[in-house]
């Protein structure tokens, strides 16, 4: 019986002088494959997660396919893309609310759908020459972004692509892009300035809804402007409009209650109700 009990006092002294299991060693840097031939590693320390390789992203959604960082993301600051990545897929980055720097490799030439959704702590972004397509969405909710440069390279400005992003003050969108799309600038309250590229033929429903602008120029190029394209914009005190222009949408200018000059060009052929 002595024995019996020695031996369950010395198991017992054995199991409390083991040393603790660390569970975040394991979990500080993780790394996986996220194109055909890209592969990823984040670094808990840093913050960073880096993708290098050579080709497009892998495309990915909400659902059953959400990206192999998704574990992480409200732990992501810093994006790093080395030069090969060519394609930033479908919601690569969405809901990443802690990402701040992005760094997009002159490799790259498209930007999926919602990439950046509500990446809310996303303070700048620079595009390489080399991007022709940003998918819709690509960068709604970027809360803190408050400059954007289009290169001419991108040919669409697309639906929604800075749709709510709140501290955006300035907007230059390149010689290449033809449309600028429904809801691209809504609710862009403190967007001041916006320089539309000479290419532009049409500006789609809501584009600008409820910005700050205080003036808008249209290059010649433009010929349709979209419903309630500018509606809210408040402080809009000139509007100057060029003969290209046939098409006017229903409430484009409505409730802009400071304008104080307007000219419409020769080419207008219809402007609807409530504008």
């Amino acid at each position: 019986m002595k024995k019996q009990l020695l031996s369950i006092i010395l198991a017992l002294l054995m199991l409390f002088s083991l040393p603790a299991v660390s569970h975040s060693a394991s979990a500080e840097v993780s790394s996986g494959q996220c194109g055909d031939n890209l592969y990823w590693v984040f670094d808990e320390h840093t913050g960073t997660l880096t993708v290098t390789g050579n080709g497009a992203m892998w495309e990915f959604d909400r659902d059953a396919n959400t990206p192999p960082w998704y574990a992480f993301r409200e732990s992501i600051v810093n994006v790093d893309l080395r030069e090969g990545v060519t394609g930033i897929g479908d919601y690569a980055f969405d809901q990443c609310t802690g990402i701040e720097t992005v760094s997009i490799p002159n490799s790259v030439t498209s930007i999926g759908e919602a990439a950046f959704f509500r990446c809310r702590a996303l303070k700048e972004i620079v595009f390489p020459n080399a991007v022709t397509e940003i998918g819709r969405y690509a960068f709604c909710e970027c809360e803190h972004l408050k400059e954007v440069v289009i290169p001419n390279s991108v040919t669409t400005v697309s639906e929604g692509l800075f749709y709510r992003c709140t501290l955006l003050g300035s907007v230059v969108i390149g010689n290449g892009a033809t449309k600028i799309g429904d809801s691209a600038f809504s609710f862009c309250w403190r967007l001041t300035t916006v320089t539309i590229g000479n290419s532009v033929t049409s500006i789609g429903q809501d584009a600008f809804r409820s910005c700050n602008l205080t003036e808008i120029r249209f290059p010649d190029s433009v010929t349709r402007i979209g419903r309630n394209a500018f509606i809210y914009c408040g402080n809009l005190t000139e509007i100057n409009i060029p003969d290209n222009v046939t098409n006017i949408g229903v409430g484009a200018f409505e409730s802009c209650i400071n304008l104080k000059s307007v000219i419409i060009g020769n080419g207008v052929e219809f402007i609807y109700g409530y504008t």
